[in-house]
């Protein structure tokens, strides 16, 4: 049998094998794909999740700073009576 030699459903066996390897490669790309999304989507959660902590830990460095300027702020105040007495 060669390969030009027509099937019953009226292709070659070479149009066959072209066929099943174009089907193959949509199957091997589709499935590329999906994986590639699948990490992206993976790697986006773990990007939230660094972006999350970090405005947490800018917050409570936020907030630290604040009441050590507050505390300061009040000891200068007592400074300034004591001098100014």
């Amino acid at each position: 049998m060669a390969l030009n030699s027509q099937t019953r459903i009226g292709l070659t066996f070479g149009q066959v094998i072209a066929l099943i390897g174009i089907a193959g490669g949509l199957i091997a790309s589709y499935t590329d794909l999906n994986i590639r999304i699948a990490k992206l989507e993976e790697n986006k959660v773990q990007v939230e999740n660094r972006i999350t902590k970090a405005e947490t830990a800018n917050e409570i460095s936020r907030q630290e700073n604040r009441s050590d300027h507050l505390r300061i702020e009040s000891k200068m105040d007592l400074l300034i009576q004591k001098i100014s007495r």
